[in-house]
């Protein structure tokens, strides 16, 4: 009879009583921004308690929001919900439909945004998205520009995968081809447009280079 009452009493305290209930809610990774987002969207009055909190369907609430890439949750017993975000982290800027969308590394347009945020590179697109491969190519080659030579790139356009071409902020164009040998071409880059006066520089094949 008394271990039965004391597993009764176990239960009960741990499934259905607020003593082993949610206090507080603990947000890691994540902006203030986005930690307020996750807040919002994590709907778990407090006093739950915490052995009946489905972690799964907490997790797929927060992957929900656009600025999470992906989440973990777990109980912090013996009264916290901890949820561990990954945050998605903009590579490029790109613009569909008459709004600018911010993409990730995948090159999936995941945030509508008013304007470009600063120290983003625009890229224009046909079909922007994970795995299209123009996408794919043009963020291939904005990763391989140095940090001193983005800041003179004003956008990069990429009808195919073929097709990636660079404007500089002063106007000059730079015909990059596709995205291999993209640690080729930025390395002569630099010397090339300080070398020769031109509109258009035609890198595609790095050991061939012409300027117009």
């Amino acid at each position: 009879m008394l271990v039965g009452a004391l597993l009764c009493g176990a239960v009960y305290a741990v499934f259905f009583s607020p003593l082993l209930g949610v206090k507080a809610v603990t947000i890691i990774g994540a902006s203030d921004s986005v930690a307020g987002k996750v807040r919002a969207t994590v709907d778990v009055p407090t006093g739950t308690p915490l052995a009946r909190i489905d972690l799964d369907d907490v997790a797929a609430d927060v992957e929900g929001i656009p600025e999470v890439a992906s989440v973990e949750v777990a109980r912090g017993w013996p009264d916290t919900l901890a949820i561990t975000v990954t945050p998605r982290v903009p590579a490029a800027v790109t613009s569909a439909n008459g709004r600018f969308y911010l993409l990730d590394d995948a090159g999936d347009p995941y945030l509508a945004v008013d304007a470009p945020p600063a120290g983003l590179i625009t890229v224009a697109l046909v079909a922007p998205g994970a795995g299209d491969p123009s996408t794919v190519a043009a963020l291939a080659v904005a990763g391989a520009l140095t940090p001193d030579f983005r800041t003179k790139v004003a956008s990069i356009a990429a009808r195919t995968e073929f097709d990636v071409e660079l404007t500089l902020v002063d106007g000059r164009k730079i015909i990059w081809g596709e995205a291999t040998d993209s640690a080729q071409k930025m390395q002569i880059l630099p010397a090339l447009l300080a070398a020769h006066d031109g509109n258009e520089y035609d890198i595609t094949d790095p050991t061939l280079v012409s300027v117009r």
